[in-house]
């Protein structure tokens, strides 16, 4: 059985051995390698998603979503258990937009285990674990998280039985959605829930840009974390 330390082993060994080829091979063989790691290993439903997508592929899973969106009209958004900022920052942002463009969107926590983040404004709007028995949706969608295990048991079962919107920036997560946007360049999830919403041409208001500063505040360590990239500075500027 593969488990996610051996994930990450033979990850660093190939990236630390491409990296050394690199000053002797050429350019096309180094994009041949890369590839063929950052695709290697399925097994175990495992998925690599390295690398930032390429403009076709975003173009056509942002438009998947949009569609997704279209078909729906009760939708359900949900982070990992014990949220931090970034989770719970995301959630409500997207949650919030949502309901801006017309959907009857909540987004869902253990409210009495928000932790530090829990200041956020949001958090008046989000629907306790402990009532979701007594709701239905016709859209799941879950934010930072790499595989449904890391979701609170209680929506586990939206996510196996409704059609689901995966957005994510980990190296490790699973493409179980029936869309999945995920994305490891990213910093946070909120900076795929910010492209999201500029995609779909969603206005942010001022709770939905501090939801969003947070969960990049949280995941990039205030900026200072290597994950840090130009598009997310971009991305903080227009928050």
């Amino acid at each position: 059985e593969v488990t996610n330390v051996d994930i990450h082993l033979l990850v660093s060994f190939l990236i630390t051995s491409t990296n050394r080829a690199s000053a002797h091979a050429s350019d096309e063989l180094c994009q041949t390698v890369y590839h063929f790691f950052f695709t290697l290993v399925k097994g175990g439903n495992i998925w690599f998603n390295i690398g930032r997508m390429n403009k076709l592929e975003t173009r056509t899973r942002y438009e998947a979503a949009r569609r997704l969106f279209e078909q729906s009209r009760r939708i359900l958004v949900s982070g990992h258990l014990s949220p931090d900022g970034d989770s719970l920052g995301s959630m409500i942002a997207l949650s919030r937009l949502l309901r801006a463009a017309g959907y009857d969107a909540y987004a869902t926590a253990d409210v009495r285990a928000l932790g530090k983040p829990g200041f956020l404004e949001g958090v008046a709007d989000l629907i306790p674990l402990r009532k979701l028995r007594r709701r239905k949706f016709d859209l799941f969608v879950y934010v930072d998280a790499a595989t449904p295990a890391r979701l609170p048991p209680e929506v586990r079962p939206f996510a196996e039985k409704l059609p689901t919107l995966i957005l994510d920036h980990h190296a490790t997560s699973q493409e179980t959605g029936t869309v999945s946007i995920i994305d490891p360049t990213a910093a946070a999830a909120g900076e795929l829930v910010w492209r999201l919403a500029k995609w779909m041409e969603w206005p942010l208001d001022r709770v939905v840009a501090e939801a969003l500063w947070v969960a990049l505040v949280t995941d990039t360590g205030r900026f200072a974390y290597d994950s840090t990239s130009p598009a997310t500075l971009r991305t903080a500027c227009d928050l």
